[in-house]
C-alpha cells in the first residue's frame, strides 16, 4: 500500500469517527430535550434584487381588518415593479 493510499484510509476513518461523534452529539442533545434550530433561509436572487431596490418585507403584525386593507391597498401599487424586478423587465 502506497503512501497516498494510507492517507485516504486515514482520511476515511477521520471521517468516520467525525460522523459518529455527530450522531453522538444528536443523541445527547435529543436525551436532554435540546431542540435544533433550522438555520435562517438563504436569500435568493430575486430576494436580494427586491431589497436592493428598497423594498422590505412586512413582518407579521397585529392590525385590524381596516387597517389590513389599508396596507394591502398601499402594497398592492407595488405589485408591477415587485413582479419586473422578480421576473426580469420584458422590455
Amino acid at each position: 500500500m502506497d503512501e497516498l493510499e494510507q492517507k485516504r484510509l486515514l482520511l476515511q476513518a477521520a471521517e468516520a469517527k467525525i460522523a459518529n461523534q455527530r450522531q453522538e452529539i444528536i443523541n445527547l442533545k435529543q436525551a436532554l430535550g435540546y431542540k435544533e434550530r433550522k438555520p435562517p433561509p438563504k436569500p435568493n436572487e430575486r430576494t436580494e434584487a427586491l431589497r436592493r431596490a428598497g423594498y422590505v418585507v412586512v413582518p407579521r403584525l397585529w392590525v385590524t381588518q381596516d387597517q389590513l386593507e389599508v396596507i394591502e391597498r398601499m402594497a398592492s401599487g407595488n405589485k408591477d415593479e415587485v413582479w419586473r424586478i422578480k421576473h426580469g423587465d420584458p422590455d
